[in-house]
């Protein structure tokens, strides 16, 4: 895997270019797809670099100066909690932090910006590029060891990122520890019309795409969090993972 790790110790993965099928559902699971939401091919153009795993609250701390983590020591039962995902944050926050690390003076100097990745580069990083449907069950057996949170029970506690084994892109924590924003704006209809080529969400909208899985969510008709929220919400289940470009 090639990576690079940043001013502020964030360690980045090159995400490889390629085609996959989005929106495959998990095999496995008895809840039917929603119509309006087919699977659909979807072109990763070029390669990007992307977050090996959740921005931390350390990471978080140092570029915003400020922890707004539900899951501190006297909740986590850990200590510290430097290493945890940061969470309780709104689409604002994180889309500020990714600003605000792009004006750091060493990343300026490297030509680096960072945003939040599209919902297809998020599955695609995911899937490691892959079309194939995940196979999913809702009970966990004694024997799994990866850290996957995505509505199976029993539920598992937040942890400290990079805990589990990471994917075949070298990515951890796609499927658990937190949910995680990305840049897309939400329609229902979208996969319909998504375009081949590096989709990036409607133009505009009321709701914010959350993708992945989390410590609490269990069981496909829990809504306590359901994978879409306003960008101005915040939830002790929701964090983030940065892309970042880089320029000439």
């Amino acid at each position: 895997m090639t990576r690079f790790v940043n001013s502020q110790g964030m360690r980045l993965v090159m995400v490889p270019a390629g085609t996959f099928t989005m929106g495959v559902p998990d095999a496995g699971n008895d809840a039917p797809a929603p119509p309006e939401c087919p699977p659909h091919q979807v072109k990763i153009s070029r390669a990007f670099w992307l977050g090996e795993h959740e921005v931390t609250q350390a990471q978080y701390v140092s570029v915003m100066g400020d922890n707004p983590s539900h899951q501190l020591a006297d909740v986590a039962g850990a200590e510290p909690t430097d290493d945890f995902p940061v969470e309780n944050v709104t689409w604002y926050d994180a889309a500020d932090f990714c600003r605000r690390l792009s004006e750091a003076p060493e990343e300026k100097a490297r030509h680096r910006r960072y945003r939040l990745p599209t919902e297809a580069e998020w599955e695609y990083a995911c899937r490691a590029g892959k079309s194939e449907a995940y196979r999913w069950s809702a009970r966990r057996t004694p024997d799994d060891k990866s850290g996957e949170a995505a509505g199976i029970e029993p539920a598992l506690a937040v942890a400290k990122v990079g805990s589990y084994p990471a994917n075949a892109f070298g990515l951890h924590d796609m499927r658990g520890n937190v949910w995680e924003w990305c840049g897309d704006w939400f329609d229902r209809t979208y996969y319909g019309r998504s375009p081949l080529d590096d989709p990036q969400g409607p133009d505009r909208g009321y709701l914010k795409v959350v993708r992945g899985g989390d410590w609490i969510f269990v069981g496909e008709l829990c809504r306590i969090n359901y994978p879409i929220m306003s960008p101005w919400q915040k939830s002790p289940f929701v964090g983030f993972r940065v892309v970042c470009e880089v320029g000439e």
